[in-house]
């Protein structure tokens, strides 16, 4: 049997794929089943055993590479094609490549009304990776009951490790970025927060973030000297997970980190301001604490915004550092010798 499976984009939504590879691979061990993702995210499955074969996006996107890629793929005449982008851009590659196609539930129209009109249309809560592994069930696939996964090569940690000097379980990581800003806590309440695991725990904090991230980053760490290392674009996709890895935990916004860091099963704090559960994300079987206000305002948006469409941010300002420092220290002191 040959499956062909697409999730171009984002970061996380691509983490959030791997307990459904691992199961499909279960499923059926002598396969070959494919992958077509974007170049950047490459990296985080060339390692995964449970993937055969890779191919990417044309870089710079044009719909000429795409059609080039689909001539080139077409000719391993794949049995299944699953799509679990369902975007115009997969919807015309899974038609060019031919097969039978699958396709996850997005549960638009719920997530619809629950943004703009409030009324909460979902019958429960299914988180993505299994709305990712409903999408097999033509092919028998079930849940294993595990989660996320990435594999990071012995070389790249022991590198960053050496390189960053840093020491497995002594520190803990914050990840101040978020794609839209109402999906930030704001960065005085991190600074606070790294100056008071230091203070009341002895913990040290990595901060860690892409490129864009980096001014935000930059303003955490300044004046906070002792307690804080500043990786924030200093470190690839893999090296950022090996740095999650080693940890001891995650402070995390609504971001593609908290999903990398429940690969690992490492304790999660999450904040939550603009989204909500329904809409699948909330850290996937890994000890958590997700902390979110209990606001009639909320959700509102798919993505967050660049501004709170009310204009008081209610949602994250109310989340105070004392309130996250307590969920750290629960974590930090649960599983601090596991």
């Amino acid at each position: 049997m040959k499956i062909l499976l697409i999730r171009f984009s984002a970061i996380g939504d691509v983490v959030l794929t791997t307990p459904a590879i691992r199961m499909l691979r279960n499923r059926y061990p002598d396969a070959q089943i494919d992958m077509v993702v974007k170049p950047g995210i490459k990296s985080l499955l060339e390692t995964n055993p449970h993937l055969n074969n890779l191919f990417t996006l044309p870089s710079p996107f044009s719909w000429r590479g795409l059609l080039a890629l689909a001539k080139k793929i077409r000719s391993s005449h794949y049995d299944w094609i699953i799509d679990w982008q369902k975007h115009i851009k997969s919807y015309v590659l899974s038609w060019l490549v031919g097969g039978k196609i699958r396709r996850y539930p997005k549960y638009s129209v719920q997530r619809f009304f629950l943004v703009y009109f409030k009324k909460n249309y979902y019958r429960k809560v299914i988180p993505t990776p299994l709305r990712y592994v409903n999408a097999l069930k033509s092919l028998q696939v079930e849940d294993d009951g595990r989660g996320a996964e990435i594999f990071v090569p012995k070389g790249v940690e022991e590198a960053l490790m050496e390189t960053w000097n840093l020491k497995p379980k002594t520190y803990w990581v914050l990840a101040p970025g978020g794609g839209r800003a109402t999906k930030r806590w704001p960065l005085p309440y991190f600074k606070t927060l790294a100056g008071q695991m230091k203070k009341m725990l002895g913990v040290n904090s990595v901060v860690i973030g892409g490129k864009a991230d980096s001014f935000l980053c930059e303003q955490i760490f300044e004046g906070t000297p002792g307690s804080l290392q500043n990786l924030c674009g200093k470190t690839s996709l893999l090296q950022t997970a090996a740095i999650l890895k080693n940890s001891s935990g995650l402070v995390t916004n609504d971001t593609s980190v908290m999903h990398m860091a429940s690969a690992f099963s490492k304790p999660v704090v999450a904040l939550f301001g603009p989204t909500v559960k329904e809409f699948g994300f909330f850290p996937f079987r890994t000890p958590n604490v997700v902390l979110e206000k209990p606001l009639e305002c909320r959700p509102c948006s798919f993505h967050g915004t660049d501004k709170c469409p009310l204009g008081h941010f209610r949602c994250m300002r109310e989340i105070h550092p004392e309130e996250v420092l307590k969920a750290v220290t629960k974590l930090n002191d649960q599983f601090a010798a596991s």
